[in-house]
């Protein structure tokens, strides 16, 4: 497993420059069908084996969840997400991945969902507000820029999908992306 992850790091480093670039020019030509299904799992895998042991990944995946999209944005908002969860969690908790079909109200449509929550240290009101600004951040310095959840939140947009936080100050973190289902 670990001569795996080695081999699958470079390849997916050399992805996410390159995707990267065509982020920052809002290039959307590599959009295409994106098993999201897939992606959850490799970074809950990713999660588990990179993260301290303290930090107990629990993932709830269902299968056939398909998006429109790019993968390795897609990827990069939930490695983005997951961090932040751990981040949150400096003496060990819990971090879940939930992705499943859900029926939006409103239209009665079905959109893929992806939740990830933490039992970490929660955001009062204020941090809450401004999760989403860039170079907002509650990290000491050299900890973090705070692009972070500013780069989640244009890639979620980007895919036409939509980001909220639920938060408390006594602890806790769940942000739920909701995405159109793909072909």
């Amino acid at each position: 497993e670990c001569l795996e992850d080695i081999r699958t790091a470079p390849k997916r480093a050399a992805e996410l420059s390159y995707r990267l670039l065509g982020f920052a020019r809002h290039n959307t030509q590599a959009f295409g069908p994106v098993d999201l299904t897939g992606i959850c799992e490799e970074v809950a895998h990713l999660s588990r084996r990179t993260f301290m042991r303290s930090i107990k990944v629990d993932e709830r995946i269902k299968d056939g969840l398909v998006v429109t999209g790019d993968r390795v944005q897609l990827h990069q908002m939930l490695m983005n997400l997951c961090i932040n969860a751990r981040d949150a969690m400096p003496d060990g908790g819990t971090l879940t991945i939930l992705a499943e079909l859900c029926l939006d109200r409103a239209g009665g449509t079905t959109h893929a969902q992806v939740v990830i929550s933490d039992s970490g240290q929660g955001m009062d009101d204020a941090t809450k507000s401004r999760a989403f600004d860039p170079f907002y951040t509650t990290k000491p310095p050299g900890k973090g820029t705070g692009l972070g959840l500013n780069v989640v939140y244009r890639i979620v947009t980007k895919h036409r999908g939509n980001i909220t936080v639920n938060a408390g100050e006594e602890g806790g973190t769940v942000f739920r992306v909701t995405f159109p289902r793909g072909d």
